[in-house]
């Protein structure tokens, strides 16, 4: 969902006329639907059209799979999350609008059909805006919105492009497979059977590791007759495909195609652990997972996720197949079951690591969006309590890694499921408070504040109790009530300690606790706080929390007037927000390093930082920045100052500025640290001579094959660098990696 286009993990065959004749209809229309059926290709040609437009779009583009999205609320967030801005929005489609207006962007809406009606409301709104802005949907249905240009994707052209698709999957799985004589009549009689469609030929063609070129055509051909000859009601192509996709599942080995049914159930990606967990049992052991898994591998059924060891994905078709067979067999509710236990567990383990492996939870969130939906989807439609189980769960990370507006969305579901007073729910309505609080509705975060306390003295949980004292100070302090705020932390830190709850939780009442001082004037104070604070950090472990804890001390050494602490110690804590995807903190930090830059008289950077922070503002929420007293009037105060330095224009062009770059986070936290020039970052050092190189390399946009080609290594081996890298530099997606690496000029060795 990072918006990046998925590499391309086999070689692009053919299309090279449709490449063309998409980029020509996308310079006259705002909309262009690829239509056709699963498995033609429309997927791949968007990307490669994409990618080649890429430098030719000023402000981008962005790649939305929609695949794991089955609930149309939750699109809006999807595509802004895509966007890069953060799904914080109360009105996502509405932050889309305002965000695309006077923009050139190319987005990319990938697998639109099951979500025909929103996406056709989203679009519609976006195109009423003004500027450039233009998507590329594909979809097997038309939007059906004005102005929508429509270019079917054919198949291949069998003699040509049909049959160099066939030999390079072929020679993929057999590298030393040719053609002997009379055997490229029998490749292109495949293609032809299957029409050309590129789905089909790839699952045709894996067959050659175990079938000579023949036996290929002849079972082909006696599956074909009998599954498509016996049903003219669909389309041609679309009864090829599924006598392709029934024949390839039929040549499968019993324990294969039982566990690609069971697979159906996932969504977005599937990890070899949830493989062991959702899909063994007595008919299916364990020990024999693997071997199976790389069995479907090889039949082109399960594929490789990018980037990632040990990951996987299905194609829809595919797994929309599978998923159709488990229902026949009478094994879909058992598998989603089963689905759901899994994911209910893994939510639970997040919340015991939010204290010891923050890093691992933050990507687990990213990675597993789609299944964790799913599993909360198929709860709250079969067993409503453990849904509210579910998103208890995961609500702290919603909360701590930018994900605030999927977890207000979850929220809000589950909470009219289940009334009965239990843990789950009070932890579902502290997290809603929390998140309307920050988002700046205090009318709402009152009636939320006022539940929670009621709720709390009916559990008696002192745990529970603490974090209600904690929500009710945080509440206190975005009205600018400083003595009744810190009265709050104070008692919520007391609280917190004794109850022993989530030391994040403990260091941000501290950190709060010392911006209250800070804010009623009491300096002194609050610096012992604030380093009390990160000491709890240092002695805990804590990470996440840091970035609170650093702006506290960032706002007391600018107040005793030494900014050039208070700069590196925001910098300190940008990295930290930067890293977590943390932008309420982030923000907040920005914001500081904005009225420094006033107080040292550096007006231009002021309003650039000014601009990037009113963006960044409104993926909290939009209204943040008006409903906190205590960050409005320091800010009125700073903006005015710079801009009776510069002059209105002066000031509106470097606001501007920062805006732009604000448009991509990962580039605005760059340029706010200060990244340029040749020198390497201090980060180089965690990286070995190996992952360095690697690190260049995906700067430069190659994909893991092309790595492992370049460096001849294998691409398992090359896969494990750049999950090292990742993790390294704390980043989750490549376009960090590529930003990060542009925006400190790295030079060569």
């Amino acid at each position: 969902m990072d918006g990046t286009l998925p590499a391309e993990l086999t070689s692009f065959v053919g299309r090279r006329d449709e490449v063309v004749d998409v980029q020509r209809l996308l310079a006259t229309s705002r909309l262009l639907t690829l239509t056709g059926p699963g498995g033609v290709g429309k997927t791949r040609l968007a990307v490669r059209v994409a990618a080649r437009m890429r430098r030719s779009v000023r402000d981008g583009v962005r790649f939305v799979d929609l695949t794991g999205v089955r609930d149309e609320a939750l699109l809006g967030q999807t595509v802004a999350t895509a966007l890069g801005l953060g799904g914080h929005a109360e009105d996502p489609v509405a932050q889309l609008a305002e965000h695309v207006e006077g923009r050139d962007l190319l987005v990319v809406l990938d697998n639109c059909e099951h979500l025909t009606r929103a996406c056709a409301s989203l679009v519609g709104r976006l195109l009423t805006v003004p500027g450039s802005t233009r998507v590329l949907a594909t979809s097997r249905h038309l939007l059906d919105v004005a102005g929508e240009q429509v270019c079917p994707v054919p198949p291949l052209p069998v003699a040509d492009a049909g049959v160099r698709l066939f030999l390079d999957r072929a020679a993929a799985v057999v590298p030393d497979f040719e053609l002997a004589g009379g055997d490229h009549e029998q490749v292109r009689a495949i293609c032809a059977a299957l029409d050309g469609m590129p789905l089909a030929i790839e699952l045709a063609a894996v067959r050659v590791r175990t079938l000579p070129l023949s036996a290929v055509r002849t079972r082909l051909d006696d599956c074909l007759r009998l599954l498509v000859g016996g049903d003219r009601s669909g389309p041609a192509h679309q009864r090829t495909l599924a006598a392709t996709i029934t024949w390839s599942y039929d040549l499968c080995s019993p324990d294969e195609q039982l566990l690609w049914r069971r697979l159906s159930v996932f969504h977005g990606g599937i990890t070899l652990d949830a493989v062991h967990e959702v899909c063994a049992d007595d008919d299916l052991p364990g020990a024999r997972v693997l071997g199976l898994v790389d069995g479907l591998v090889d039949k082109s059924v399960l594929l490789p996720a990018a980037g990632e060891q040990a990951r996987y994905r299905m194609q829809d078709t595919v797994r929309q197949f599978g998923f159709a067979q488990l229902g026949d067999a009478g094994e879909r509710e058992l598998a989603q079951r089963r689905h759901r236990d899994h994911f209910r567990r893994l939510a639970r383990r997040c919340v015991g690591e939010m204290t010891t492996s923050q890093s691992v939870v933050h990507q687990r969130l990213v990675a597993e969006c789609a299944n964790f939906r799913a599993a909360a989807q198929w709860s709250v439609e079969h067993e409503p309590r453990l849904a509210l189980d579910i998103v208890a769960s995961l609500g702290i990370g919603w909360l701590c890694f930018g994900m605030v507006e999927e977890g207000r969305h979850w929220f809000a579901r589950v909470l009219a499921l289940d009334p009965d007073p239990s843990p789950q729910r009070a932890m579902v309505l502290w997290g809603n408070a929390i998140a309307v609080t920050v988002q700046g509705n205090r009318s709402t975060a009152t009636d939320l504040l006022a539940q929670c306390r009621a709720l709390a003295d009916h559990l008696g949980d002192d745990k529970f109790t603490a974090m209600t004292v904690f929500a009710h100070a945080l509440d206190s302090l975005a009205a600018g009530d400083n003595t009744a705020a810190r009265a709050g932390f104070a008692e919520a830190v007391e609280r917190i300690d004794a109850a022993g709850a989530l030391a994040g939780t403990a260091c941000v009442a501290r950190a709060c606790l010392a911006c209250a001082m800070m804010f009623d004037g009491d300096i002194a104070d609050a610096k012992a706080v604030a380093e009390e604070a990160l000491l709890k950090c240092e002695q805990t472990g804590e990470q996440w929390a840091r970035s609170y804890v650093l702006y506290a001390l960032a706002l007391v050494a600018w107040a005793q007037g030494d900014s050039g602490e208070a700069v590196a110690v925001a910098g300190r804590g940008v990295r930290v927000a930067h890293r977590f995807s943390d932008l309420i903190s982030l923000s907040m930090l920005m914001e500081l390093l904005a009225w420094i830059a006033v107080s040292d008289g550096d007006h231009e950077v002021a309003a650039e930082r000014f601009g990037a922070v009113s963006r960044i503002w409104q993926l909290v929420g939009g209204r943040t920045m008006t409903a906190w007293q205590n960050l409005r009037i320091p800010h009125g105060r700073a903006e005015a100052e710079a801009r009776a330095a510069l002059g209105d224009e002066a000031f509106e062009v470097s606001f501007g500025t920062g805006v732009e770059r604000a448009l991509d986070i990962d580039h605005a936290v760059a340029h706010v640290l200060g990244g340029g020039g040749t020198r390497r970052s201090p980060a180089w050092g965690l990286l070995t001579r190996r992952e360095i190189q690697v690190a260049e390399l995906l700067g430069g946009g190659l994909a893991n094959q092309e790595i492992a080609a370049r460096l001849t290594i294998s691409r398992r081996t090359a896969e494990g660098h750049v999950n090292n890298v990742l993790v390294k530099l704390g980043f989750s997606s490549r376009a960090q990696v590529a930003a990060w690496l542009a925006e400190r000029c790295v030079v060569d060795r």
